[in-house]
């Protein structure tokens, strides 16, 4: 993913592409109550108001994409997770544009 790395926002095609590859965690930063839309596969949940405390635990070498309703939240998130250091990235446009490319979606959570 050298390429990418300095690219903070991908597009959802690329994610697509990095999860189906297993190159990816996927982290959703949604809050609770906007969960009903569904999930990316093999996401994660970690709202954004749970972030400071979450990144402050992190430890991890697999880069990270975030991901929110519209891309603002996990623009922010992802750098968040850059400043500790954790190659970290944001989707493009949030689940709303991998929705409206027709991208599978989950209805619940790994953990």
């Amino acid at each position: 993913m050298s390429e990418l790395a300095q690219k903070i926002e991908l597009t959802p095609r690329q994610v697509y592409e990095l999860v189906e590859a297993e190159r990816v965690l996927v982290l959703d930063v949604r809050e609770e109550e906007e969960l009903s839309e569904g999930s990316l596969p093999g996401s994660h949940h970690t709202p954004l108001s749970a972030f400071s405390e979450v990144t402050r635990r992190l430890r991890i070498s697999t880069p990270v994409v975030c991901y929110c309703t519209s891309g603002v939240r996990s623009l922010f998130a992802a750098e968040a997770l850059r400043t500790v250091g954790v190659e970290a990235y944001s989707l493009a446009g949030g689940i709303e544009a991998w929705m409206e490319q027709d991208l599978p979606v989950e209805e619940s959570f790994e953990g």
